[in-house]
This record gives structure tokens, sequence and C-alpha cells, in this order.
């Protein structure tokens, strides 16, 4: 069951690089350790996905339960499809 959410703030990409230190595009969710994490309930049982860093380009096989030299995601679960 996902977890109800009234209100998240979305953050202007220009506000990035102060808050995370990495430009838009270059984020990952191992880079927001200092945030709250949300996905969305579609994505709840995926376990083998890709994410890009950037001019590191496609990571592929990462896992939110971990991936070498990355510890396991605790994102929030929440309907975020009629996010706006």
């Amino acid at each position: 069951m996902g977890l109800t959410v009234g209100f998240i703030e979305l953050l202007d990409a220009d506000t990035l690089p102060a808050l995370f230190g990495k430009q838009p595009g270059t984020l990952t969710p191992w880079d927001c350790s200092h945030a709250t994490l949300y996905r969305g309930t579609s994505a709840a049982r995926l376990e083998d996905f890709s994410v890009s860093d950037g001019s590191g380009g496609l990571r592929p096989h990462m896992s939110g339960s971990g991936a070498p030299g990355l510890p396991a995601l605790n994102p929030h679960t929440a309907e975020l499809h009629q996010a706006a």
C-alpha cells in the first residue's frame, strides 16, 4: 500500500548544484542521502533498473536493495501518477 502524500515540493533544476553538488542530469538516488526519496507505486517492485549519471553514462543493473559500492535505498512509495 502506498503512502498518502499531500504535498511534495519539486526542485527547480537550478537549485540542484547548491543542494547536491551535481548538475541536472547527473544526479542519482544515491546522491540524495539527505533528501526524502519517493518512488511511484508502479515502480515499487522494480529491482533491476538503469540510471544515468551524466558523463559516466548509463549504469545498468542497479537495484534499490543495493549495488556494488552502493547502499540499499529505502524510498517511500506513493501514488505519484497524478503529480503535477
